[in-house]
């Protein structure tokens, strides 16, 4: 065998905690975005104002964020940031997104569909979930060789 249970274990256990980690916070996510969702029920429009990035403009590499400028149903002006994304979005300066806001906090709870704000929390728990498997499987392993 080229490495001893006690070794197996001892990855398979660190790892297992690596994974519930991510389970743990791809859930937290989720419900962060599920919260924003049921919250915002006052609609408008939105416009794209401008990108923040991060790194060369138009590589597969970089980083950028929308800003958006709305106002709310009051009239008053709010710009606030989107989230990062790392794929060409295929929102262009000045473009007109639905938005949803918050009536009572509508510079704190927003959700923009077309950013997709349930990918990256969905990739979370998948990786998670995954690390999570494979961590286990490597215990039951070890205890099986324990047994033989």
């Amino acid at each position: 065998m080229w490495c001893s249970v006690l070794q197996i274990r001892v990855i398979a256990t660190t790892f297992l905690l690596i994974g519930v980690m991510f389970l743990n916070g791809g859930v937290r996510l989720i419900k962060d975005v599920r919260a924003d969702k049921r919250l915002c029920t006052a609609r408008t429009k939105a416009r794209v104002l401008r990108f923040t990035y991060w790194g060369e403009e138009e590589t597969p590499y970089t980083l950028y964020v929308p800003w958006y400028e709305y106002r709310d149903e009051k009239g008053e002006h709010f710009i606030i940031e989107g989230l990062v994304h790392r794929h060409h979005h295929p929102m262009e300066h000045g473009d007109e997104v639905d938005f949803f806001y918050d009536p009572d906090a509508p510079e704190d709870h927003y959700y923009v569909p077309c950013e997709r704000p349930m990918e990256t929390p969905l990739l979370i728990f998948a990786f998670g979930l995954l690390t999570t498997a494979a961590c286990v499987v490597g215990l039951l392993y070890s205890l099986t060789e324990l047994l033989l």
